[in-house]
């Protein structure tokens, strides 16, 4: 592999914002660095060629994934070794991941904080303690939004959970927004079925418009889209 073919500055600054979330979609890791997709797509091709970073091409787009030595690059002193592509064994995952990827590329159009599901699996400040019949358990959202006291919860919901699993969730969320640990609550969802199913959760608990608010995942793409397009500070005042 020539010189000018391997990873520069640039390169490692998407390696890096990979990493954080394992998997993500190529358009979202192109807008959320003010990238073209050529451009994203040479940087990712130089990625590839390095080991770091695995190319999978799905029906909803193509997506990056970090690899093993992906991650020793970035964090040489990490304890997770996992390749990311092994965590995707079906296609729930594989939307999963580029909702999710797409929340994070708008946070970080709008200058904001935010923290992956695997960053917070150390932080336990983001884990809700969940309360059903059967048992007690902690759930975390699927990506955190600022710093205390402002932390907002953000869920991405395509496929459905039972009703009961989560109104308890969302009980857990009220009670968390209660006692001031979470400003706020987002869901992300697709389908209309899933969404009449949060809807319902979030009036049994009580979350109105202040504290909760549902996002449709077109409307969180074009969202992303216009906030690329505009200078940077507009985008941080969005």
């Amino acid at each position: 592999m020539g010189r000018a073919h391997r990873p520069g500055p640039r390169s490692f600054e998407l390696l890096r914002w990979v990493e954080r979330l394992e998997v993500v979609g190529l358009e979202p890791l192109a807008l959320a660095h003010r990238l073209s997709l050529r451009t994203t797509y040479s940087h990712v091709e130089r990625l590839v060629a390095a080991g770091f970073v695995e190319r999978l091409t799905e029906r909803n787009g193509t997506l990056v994934a970090i690899t093993g030595p992906g991650r020793r690059e970035v964090r040489p002193d990490g304890l997770d070794r996992r390749a990311a592509r092994r965590s995707l064994s079906s296609g729930i995952l594989v939307n999963h991941a580029l909702a999710t990827s797409w929340l994070a590329a708008r946070a970080t159009l709008r200058g904001l904080s935010w923290v992956s599901d695997r960053e917070m699996r150390t932080l336990p400040e983001w884990r809700v303690p969940v309360i059903t019949l059967e048992r007690r358990a902690t759930h975390r959202p699927d990506l955190g939004i600022g710093v205390a006291p402002s932390r907002i919860a953000v869920e991405v919901e395509l496929s459905g959970k039972s009703a009961e699993r989560l109104r308890a969730i969302f009980y857990a969320y009220e009670h968390q927004i209660g006692l001031g640990h979470l400003r706020g609550l987002i869901y992300v969802t697709e389908h209309a079925a899933v969404r009449r199913g949060v809807e319902r959760a979030a009036g049994i608990v009580g979350l109105g418009a202040a504290q909760f608010r549902i996002m449709e995942l077109p409307e969180l793409q074009e969202s992303t889209r216009r906030l690329a397009s505009a200078p940077a500070p507009e985008a941080e005042a969005a």
